[in-house]
């Protein structure tokens, strides 16, 4: 660990920066494999929804929305593509460990040492932290 640089400001006052830093990799994350599949817009008066210009096996009440959190397991890929077993798988993933995680951060520290009395510190950082995941299909990096 290289020390860190600081400077005397005035007569008491001492003022140091330092880096704090950290890589995890092979970080594990899951794949789906059977993703819900978003229906846009409503239901028409027959209570059909349609996907790339063809209805979808489940019907929902006329002018409801065609995808909710409430049919979320029955609006899967597999189970468009197989519907009479719609009720037998539900999530399925994968997991993979291609991810990383990075922090970077920036250490500022301010010390008082008055002649007499009380000593005086503060300490600021500045962090930069970053989560990258591979989603199966590309790598996905969000601000953690």
């Amino acid at each position: 660990m290289e020390p860190e640089p600081s400077r005397e400001l005035t007569p008491g006052t001492l003022v140091s920066v330092a880096y704090l830093g950290t890589q995890v990799m092979h970080l594990q994350s899951a794949s789906s494999l059977n993703p819900a599949i978003f229906v846009s817009g409503c239901g028409n008066a027959n209570g059909n929804c349609f996907l790339n210009g063809q209805a979808v096996y489940y019907k929902v009440a006329g002018g409801a929305t065609c995808s909710t959190t409430a049919n979320t397991k029955i609006a899967r890929k597999l189970s468009f593509e197989n519907p009479q077993f719609k009720s037998e798988i539900g999530r399925l993933s994968t997991i993979v460990n291609g991810g990383t995680q990075n922090y970077h951060g920036m250490l500022l520290s301010v010390q008082r040492r008055p002649s007499k009395g009380i000593n005086i510190s503060g300490n600021y950082t500045l962090p930069i932290a970053s989560v990258t995941i591979w989603d199966g299909r590309m790598p996905v990096t969000v601000p953690a």
